[in-house]
């Protein structure tokens, strides 16, 4: 029903928005970070956020060549 739908559109938007969040609190972190840069980590959070629709393959591919343009 359209009530129902209503409900897991509520539920499912708080929780893309939560991860989203966190996605782009890890990257700002990694950037600022002077030093013990985990890449590893940063990009599968990345491909995990493509993995659950949460952001675009493409952004995904952005992001992470802004990220190693950065450790060189």
């Amino acid at each position: 029903s359209a009530k129902k739908a209503m409900r897991q559109t509520i539920k499912r938007t708080a929780l893309n928005s939560t991860k989203k969040t966190i996605l782009t609190k890890a990257i700002k972190k990694f950037t600022q970070a002077k030093e013990n840069r985990d890449s590893a980590k940063i990009y599968s959070l990345i491909d995990k956020a493509v993995k659950g629709k949460i952001i675009h393959k493409n952004k995904a591919g952005r992001i992470k060549s802004r990220l190693a343009k950065l450790l060189s």
